[in-house]
C-alpha cells in the first residue's frame, strides 16, 4: 500500500502531533525534582523530631505521676504514727513495758499464687 491509497483510504492521513520535551519543561521537571528532594529534608527531620516530641511528653506525664507519689511518701514517712507503725510492723519493735510474742513453728499463709504473703506492710 503506497502512501496515496492509504490518504485515500483514510488511515494515517493525518499526521499525528510528536510529543517532544521543550526545554521549558524539562527545566521546570528538574526544578520541580530539585524542590522536592530539598523539601524531603526538613520534612523527615519535624516528622522525627515531632515523634520525640510525642514520646517526651508522655515520659513527662509518668515522672509527673511518680513525683505525685513521691511526696505522698514523703508526707507519709514525716508522721510519727506512721513511722511507730513502721517500727513495729517491720522491725518487731515493742514499747516499754510491752511483750512481744512470735509465733513459730506455724507455716506463713500462702497468696493464691503459692508465694508467701507479706505479714507486714509493703513498705518494710
Amino acid at each position: 500500500m503506497t502512501a496515496a491509497t492509504a490518504r485515500a483510504a483514510g488511515t494515517g492521513g493525518a499526521r499525528r502531533p510528536r510529543s517532544r520535551l521543550t526545554p521549558g519543561a524539562v527545566l521546570l521537571m528538574v526544578c520541580v525534582l530539585v524542590l522536592l528532594f530539598v523539601l524531603s529534608v526538613p520534612l523527615r527531620s519535624y516528622l522525627s523530631q515531632r515523634g520525640q516530641l510525642d514520646r517526651l511528653q508522655l515520659q513527662a506525664h509518668v515522672l509527673e505521676q511518680q513525683d505525685g507519689s513521691l511526696e505522698k511518701r514523703v508526707q507519709q514517712l514525716h508522721d510519727p504514727l506512721y513511722l511507730q507503725r513502721l517500727a513495729r510492723e517491720c522491725l518487731g519493735m515493742v514499747e516499754p513495758g510491752e511483750i512481744r510474742f512470735s509465733v513459730t513453728g506455724k507455716a506463713a499463709p500462702k497468696d493464691t499464687r503459692g508465694a508467701p504473703a507479706a505479714t507486714g506492710p509493703a513498705d518494710c
